[in-house]
Formats: C-alpha cells, structure tokens, sequence
C-alpha cells in the first residue's frame, strides 16, 4: 500500500478543517483499494497516523462528516460511543 497514493486522494486543508476523500465514494464515505482489498479511507487514514485500530472497535468522525479523512477528526470507539455521538 502506498501512503502516498492515499493521501493523493485527499484534499488536506488546514488542521481545524475537515479533509475531504476525493476519491469514489459509496453511502458518503470515501473507498480506497490497498493490497487488493477495498477499504474506508477514513479507516485508512487513521491507521495511517495513529496505527492499528483496536480490534472490535470502529472509526468515529467528531466532525460527522464521512467523507473526512483528517486523523484529527477521527477516534476509535465501540457500538455505545458510535450511537451516543
């Protein structure tokens, strides 16, 4: 996988600001194929700053934006903190 053939894809604004997949979509968030698998670029980016996400856990935007690719948008969180947020 190539990172920066991801962050390509990503339109990086300022650190406040939402970074927007501009890449295929589908259901509003961003798709990108890394080593033959399809995956959430939001997923993608956040593995690719913060590492590995905890198995069992999802991908939780603070700015409710699905599209958003910014590591700082982006925390892991399990079913309680996705339906409460």
């Amino acid at each position: 996988m190539s990172a920066s053939r991801f962050w390509a894809k990503v339109n990086i604004g300022e650190a406040h600001e939402c970074w927007l997949w501009t890449g295929g979509k589908s259901g509003g968030y961003g798709r990108f194929r890394s080593d033959g698998a399809v995956v959430y670029a939001h997923r993608m980016a956040y593995e690719l700053v913060k590492g590995e996400i905890p198995e069992g856990l999802s991908i939780l935007h603070s700015c409710d934006e699905p599209a958003c690719c910014n590591p700082m948008h982006l925390r892991a969180g399990d079913a309680v903190d996705n339906a409460r947020d």
